[in-house]
């Protein structure tokens, strides 16, 4: 897409992990990592909403630490936009 002049952007999932109190707060290991690992809500809220309905995101978040397991991660999503085709 860059090739084309598109402004593009990764976006990880991995952006979105839950805190280890709601990772591992079911009994079951394997729910928990199918289930509660990613904060989907917060992706689709605060990402692909957005840029649903604005056609472009610039906004600064608090991403998890997987290490602290602390929101101190600064990511600045910019220049996300949506093109008619």
């Amino acid at each position: 897409m860059e090739a084309r002049n598109h402004k593009v952007q990764l976006i990880h999932i991995d952006d979105f992990h839950n805190s280890k109190k709601v990772r591992y707060s079911g009994k079951d290991e394997i729910d928990n990592y199918l289930y509660r690992s990613f904060n989907i809500k917060r992706l689709v809220e605060d990402i692909l909403v957005p840029i649903k309905i604005n056609k472009a995101l610039y906004e600064k978040y608090k991403l998890l630490n997987l290490e602290t397991d602390k929101y101190d991660i600064e990511k600045q999503y910019s220049g996300l936009q949506l093109k008619q085709a």
